[in-house]
């Protein structure tokens, strides 16, 4: 039985083509290429390394397991795809330091949306072009933006709820004043055959 999953690339990949929305190199191993439309930008670097890599220290000595199982330390619980994904689905079987694109990155690039994209094809066209993600800096000038991963975990992609921080302090010399304030005078309570009323007398 083939998992629904499997399918997944590659249909959105041939529905996209399609509709012209996908670009292709003239060699096949470059794979997508991307938006050459969209505005120019850079990825920000990760802040940190990530902290089991590189994988194959450990995997190099074993033997790669393909059937689902519960994963132990050091791997992280996987909660992505509603159940229908396992590591294979991303990681390189063969060499875990590699991502399953065309051609490979490394797993901690900063080229992971070409992997993203392969499923979430949509996002991936919106964060090419500023509708989805974050922009780091100003609006004007070089546009620095952050891959998915800086936001979405890719093991637990669902963005978890945050409390919500306090509001700022307000300035000096802006505190509210003591008492309620007068009300005001709805606009069509101020006009008094077609002029309106001298604002000495609105709280007469």
């Amino acid at each position: 039985m083939i998992r629904p999953v499997t399918l997944c690339f590659p249909l959105v990949y041939l529905i996209l083509t399609m509709a012209g929305v996908a670009s292709h190199a003239a060699d096949p191993q470059a794979g997508f290429q991307g938006y050459p439309e969209a505005p120019a930008f850079t990825v920000l670097p990760r802040e940190a390394p990530l902290k089991n890599y590189p994988c194959m220290r450990c995997h190099d000595f074993l033997k790669v397991k393909t059937e689902p199982r519960q994963l132990r330390a050091p791997h992280p619980e996987l909660d992505h795809g509603a159940g229908r994904f396992w590591c294979l689905e991303c990681h390189d079987p063969e060499n875990r330091n590699s991502l399953r694109t065309t051609p490979p990155i490394a797993t901690n690039s900063n080229e992971i949306h070409t992997l993203c994209g392969r499923c979430h094809a949509t996002q991936e066209r919106d964060w090419y072009f500023g509708a989805h993600g974050k922009r780091v800096g100003l609006w004007q000038g070089e546009r620095e933006i952050l891959d998915c991963v800086r936001c979405h975990n890719p093991h637990q992609p669902a963005i978890q709820p945050r409390k919500p921080q306090p509001p700022p302090a307000v300035r000096s010399g802006l505190e509210r004043p003591a008492g309620r304030p007068e009300p005001v005078v709805p606009i069509w309570e101020q006009a008094v055959d077609g002029l309106e009323q001298p604002r000495e007398q609105q709280h007469e």
